[in-house]
């Protein structure tokens, strides 16, 4: 897997939701909205090939994620819907933190790493 870093200056991206204008927006750039967007770039590029060529020949050429944002060199990812770690072990600090961690909606990436490592000894209150 590889990682691609978009650098804007200015974004809004809008939610989905019905209603008139642009009443509601997220956090991340969705991958339906990335994969149509390189989709029409492609189309625009080469406009003698058919985008059916490039969407239909087997096995797709490349896979999209969503998009998130981040800070300089430093990435951000949603949290995950998983226990955290410790979380099992009841810990009374970890029960002592618990409304705090529920508030945190992005991590940075080396602390989703320790995540997913379930690596307990990761303080995500302080990050």
């Amino acid at each position: 897997m590889e990682l691609y870093k978009f650098y804007l200056t200015q974004s809004h991206f809008g939610a989905d939701s019905k209603g008139v204008g642009v009443e509601k927006t997220t956090e991340w750039l969705h991958s339906d909205t990335i994969f149509s967007a390189l989709v029409n770039s492609y189309a625009r590029l080469h406009p003698n090939e058919t985008t059916e060529k490039l969407l239909c020949s087997g096995k797709p050429k490349f896979q999209v994620s969503s998009g998130f944002l981040g800070k300089g060199e430093v990435l951000f990812f949603p949290r995950p819907n998983l226990p955290f770690p410790g979380q099992e072990e009841g810990n009374d600090e970890f029960l002592k933190n618990m409304k705090t961690l529920k508030k945190i909606s992005f991590l940075r990436l080396e602390t989703l790493k320790k995540w997913f490592e379930n690596d307990s000894s990761e303080n995500f209150c302080k990050q």
